[in-house]
């Protein structure tokens, strides 16, 4: 078949296409890390919460956005607004950030330490079993030499001997980690008490800037109310039908007042709502992180213990088979002298 001839102007445009889906994909995948990453640090929503603010309002949408059209008002009272308030997300979010990498250093210290305790206890544990079995053999040859049970009598009661202390060995190690998994708890309820302290303050803060947004939006609405006054006072007759959409606005008091009044309330309640999931989330991951170790340390602490039941039967299963070896050989003593 005939090959597609691709002219200059093609390849220009499927590189620019290759480029533009490259950057695309790149955007998202930096949302995404973003997402992931303030899911983790327990902020997520945050960084976009001023525009998803007023996204919802609907007073800000269907009333108060018509302001855009009058000189000033973004500059007198909505780039302040976002200016203050963006500002306040983002000491919020450092500050988060900073409790989080907290908590991350005391939860890998936490593991350090369980890892180190563990493998102490392994330790001595394998010391413990490496000087039964030197006595397990000793007691071994000299059964074998004088064939009197109670030598393997002797050999049991060390078994469990070993057994217990083994078992003591196993406990002290969960009384090591039972201290360390309170100590770690009453961390967490200190960081909770952090972060909710955190939460509050950037509550107030913010609130406090959503109240001055509404102060501000008042002040524009009564000074360009009061300009149409002074225009109109100028005129010897106001047609008012013929009145601009803006104009009809600003001389509704009772439609303004529950526009700045609606808009007020649906950013703060927006904003509570976040602080909210925020909080409910930090409680539920907290409660999923202690459940995890908890479950980590019981499997960990039921299969030690399954370990040393294991090695306890080995050494009963040794002390059988010597008394069976024993038996045999008797039976055949006795199977001899019945054919003499």
């Amino acid at each position: 078949p005939e090959q597609k001839d691709y002219y200059p102007s093609d390849l220009d445009r499927l590189v620019k296409d290759e480029k533009k889906n490259a950057e695309e994909q790149q955007i998202v995948e930096e949302k995404e890390a973003f997402a992931k990453k303030d899911s983790e640090v327990n902020v997520s929503g945050m960084r976009t919460l001023y525009d998803d603010m007023l996204a919802q309002d609907k007073f800000y949408a269907d009333t108060i956005s018509i302001f855009h059209g009058i000189a000033g008002f973004k500059q007198e009272v909505m780039i302040k607004y976002k200016n203050e308030f963006k500002k306040a997300v983002e000491d919020y979010l450092s500050e988060c950030q900073q409790l989080y990498e907290m908590n991350v250093k005391e939860r890998e210290r936490l593991r350090e330490v369980i890892a180190g305790a563990d493998s102490k206890s392994k330790k001595l544990s394998v010391e413990i079993i490496q000087e039964f079995e030197a006595l397990k053999e000793s007691a071994i040859q000299e059964y074998n030499l004088e064939m009197d049970p109670r030598v393997l009598e002797d050999l049991s009661a060390e078994i469990k001997n070993l057994e217990g202390k083994l078992m003591d060995n196993e406990m002290l190690l969960a009384e090591q980690l039972g201290d360390l998994f309170e100590e770690f708890n009453i961390f967490l309820r200190k960081s909770k008490e952090q972060s909710n302290a955190k939460r509050s303050d950037f509550t107030l803060r913010i609130q406090e800037i959503v109240e001055g947004y509404q102060t501000k939006l008042q002040e524009f609405v009564d000074k360009e109310k009061d300009r149409i006054e002074e225009d109109e006072e100028d005129e010897d007759e106001v047609d008012e039908d013929e009145l601009d959409d803006m104009t009809k606005l600003l001389k509704n008091d009772e439609k303004l007042k529950e526009a700045i009044s609606g808009s007020h309330s649906m950013q703060k309640d927006f904003i509570d709502e976040l602080v909210g999931a925020h909080t409910r989330e930090e409680e539920a991951r907290i409660k999923k992180l202690q459940t995890q170790l908890q479950l980590e340390n019981y499997n960990k602490n039921r299969n030690r213990v399954a370990e040393i039941f294991d090695v306890v039967d080995l050494y009963r299963k040794v002390i059988k088979m010597c008394e069976m070896v024993d038996d045999d050989e008797d039976e055949e003593e006795e199977d001899d002298d019945s054919a003499t």
